[in-house]
């Protein structure tokens, strides 16, 4: 069965584009550009920034999963027990 869709050229196509965009431009104009789409993107990508950003903001930092057995789990994890 031939492919239609090939993942991998999608991806070199987009950060060609991505490098012509940013060609000529310091590191800090470069990290404001992807800063300015990020907080714009509705993707899962920029939604996670948002919220590891915000995090960062209020003076969280790590990100774990939750819920009460994962919280049990950590906690016997830190003490050492299993």
């Amino acid at each position: 069965m031939k492919k239609t869709f090939d993942c991998v050229a999608m991806k070199d196509d987009i950060q060609k584009q991505m490098f012509k965009q940013m060609e000529g431009l310091s590191h800090e104009q470069r990290r404001a550009a992807v800063r300015t789409v990020l907080e714009k993107s509705r993707s899962p990508v920029g939604d996670l920034w948002r919220t590891l950003e915000r995090r960062a903001m209020e003076g969280v930092t790590c990100v774990a999963e939750t819920g009460e057995a994962y919280g049990a789990e950590a906690e016997r994890s830190f003490k050492g027990e299993k």
